[in-house]
């Protein structure tokens, strides 16, 4: 699986690098987590159809502004941008053409006008010439006065990724059950963040955000 600037993560291989079917992608490696992932080679026979620098959705105004930008494209009719309610069931909301074949930086720009009032989650898919799709990770947006997004966390196998509405500059801690901070750190934006977990053991974990007098924790499982 490819990897590049954090959005795909390296979860391992040992099959075949060719595929024997096109109904099959063959690995060795065992996947037991649950977090948005696809499958890919690094094997020039098969090639990944993009290389995704950044996939971003923000609130401007009354609108969402989504951004993305690829270093590289080959084959790439179309991008298009989904939207959930509830990080599961996602229906397209707007398509823009891609660049065909491309090795050079391309910026991509559009607005969802009639986004949905509270917590909200977008994702980028990407269509060859052939038909074939790739979706990249999962990006959540609030949107309204006075809506509430719940703390929510998810772990790979060396990371967790925390979905929040915490602005930028809140701070968070990482606390085993028996109280004991083994991790704390500043969020640099709103929405979500990710942070590796280098050599901390599997187990149960509370994160806690502050921003000011505004606390919130959960417990979750890694």
């Amino acid at each position: 699986m490819g990897y590049r600037f954090g959005i795909w993560q390296d979860r391992g291989n040992g099959g075949t690098a060719v595929l024997s079917s096109p109904w099959h992608v063959p690995t060795a490696a065992v996947q037991t987590l649950f977090s948005p992932w696809t499958l890919a080679s690094i094997n020039h026979q098969n090639p990944l159809p993009i290389s995704l620098v950044e996939f971003t959705a923000k609130p401007e105004g009354a609108n969402v502004r989504l951004d993305w930008a690829t270093a590289s494209e080959r084959d790439n009719a179309y991008f298009t941008v989904e939207r959930s309610a509830d990080g599961t069931l996602f229906s397209p909301v707007l398509e823009q053409a891609g660049a065909g074949t491309s090795t050079q930086l391309i910026r991509y720009t559009d607005l969802d006008i009639s986004p949905l009032n509270g917590l909200s989650y977008y994702r980028l898919k990407q269509t060859d010439t052939d038909g074939s799709s790739t979706y990249g990770r999962m990006v959540s947006v609030l949107m309204g006065h006075g809506s509430e997004r719940p703390l929510l966390v998810f772990g790979t196998a060396d990371r967790i990724t925390a979905l929040h509405a915490f602005p930028a500059g809140s701070r968070y801690t990482l606390l085993d059950m028996t109280g004991r901070m083994v991790l704390e750190g500043t969020v640099t934006s709103t929405g979500s963040f990710t942070t590796p977990l280098p050599g901390i053991q599997r187990g149960a974990y509370l994160l806690r955000m502050q921003n000011g007098d505004r606390t919130e924790s959960t417990r979750f499982v890694y």
